[in-house]
């Protein structure tokens, strides 16, 4: 059998990660024959933080002509920093409260970063730099395959790791990453692969309200969802209704439509809690077909045992005799 010299080289070798690229700087024939094992080892999963100079990294990366075309897989942290540091400081003012220089310290610090977190939102909102470089990005790319989105937990006993008020009170955040993604994917028919949460930073959950801002966009998710086979999410919506405003009897919550359009799906876990819409799930059972599926996790819905098993008829093509 024949094999490659790059292949004689490093057969089953793993290089450390501080020992590979000085390995590469030995000579030129090493460079360009590890250039393969190169790519892919640092380029085909890029972890992305949410910060503009690191969207321009990407950016750069998938423009360069050697390695732009490795890239398969994004990572992308979506941990509401600015919101778990503001807690971080209250908390620190609140423990220090015989402490007036201490406490004095904390509040101008707190300012600070209050000032840093309400600049960062309008200048995305403004400028829209994330959604406008990873449309760029994905055009580019043409196929990116999967993504992957991780949050921290908030740390203290006060929020939990993953408690209602760390969500509540980070929902611009928290959801940004994940609905700029989903609109740069739709804006030039991106198809995708896999959609996750990380499985060891799995803390966090988009709002509803903020993944109902891509409803213009929605008629464009048939092409970009048209391969998705994994789908992992958790919306959730602590909005509570008002009594004098009726319910849109006529409209299901944004959330099925959307789901609505991944009808190739193998792989769905959902974690969707809302005070606002009490009747997702009915209206995932009337609507979201998918004939596909070999696996689904549910958690947190409001159903019943009717909803449950028409959805698992149309999901998993159980026997319409049973119902």
């Amino acid at each position: 059998m024949y094999h490659s010299s790059s292949d004689r080289v490093f057969g089953n070798f793993q290089f450390p990660g501080t020992s590979f690229r000085p390995f590469r700087s030995v000579c030129t024939s090493l460079k360009i024959k590890s250039l393969h094992h190169f790519r892919e080892r640092f380029f085909r999963k890029r972890k992305v933080f949410w910060i503009a100079e690191k969207l321009r990294e990407l950016l750069d990366i998938v423009w360069d002509p050697y390695l732009g075309k490795e890239v398969r897989v994004l990572h992308i942290d979506a941990t509401p920093r600015y919101v778990i540091r503001l807690w971080q400081l209250k908390v620190n003012i609140a423990n220090n409260e015989q402490d007036d220089t201490i406490r004095s310290r904390l509040y101008v610090e707190y300012d600070i970063e209050y000032l840093k977190a309400n600049e960062l939102t309008r200048f995305w909102n403004e400028t829209r730099y994330d959604q406008r470089t990873l449309v760029t990005v994905f055009e580019k790319l043409k196929s990116p395959g999967a993504g992957t989105f991780a949050y921290d937990s908030m740390d203290g006993k006060k929020y939990g790791k993953f408690g209602r008020r760390y969500c509540e009170n980070s929902q611009n955040e928290m959801s940004r990453p994940f609905v700029s993604t989903m609109a740069a994917i739709a804006t030039p028919g991106i198809a995708v692969r896999e959609m996750l949460i990380d499985k060891a930073r799995p803390f966090g959950a988009i709002g509803v309200g903020r993944l109902a801002t891509l409803g213009p966009l929605l008629s464009r998710f048939d092409r970009a969802f048209e391969n998705l086979q994994t789908f992992k999410i958790s919306p959730r919506d602590w909005r509570i209704p008002e009594p004098s405003f009726g319910a849109l009897l006529d409209k299901a919550p944004f959330a099925v439509p959307f789901l609505e359009k991944c009808i190739n799906l193998r792989h769905l876990e959902i974690s969707c809690f809302s005070m606002f819409e009490t009747d997702v799930f009915p209206q995932m059972a009337q609507l979201c077909h998918y004939s596909h599926m070999q696996s689904c996790k549910l958690e947190l819905f409001r159903l019943t045992a009717e909803d449950l098993l028409l959805f698992l008829v149309r999901a998993f093509g159980i026997c319409h005799s049973i119902m």
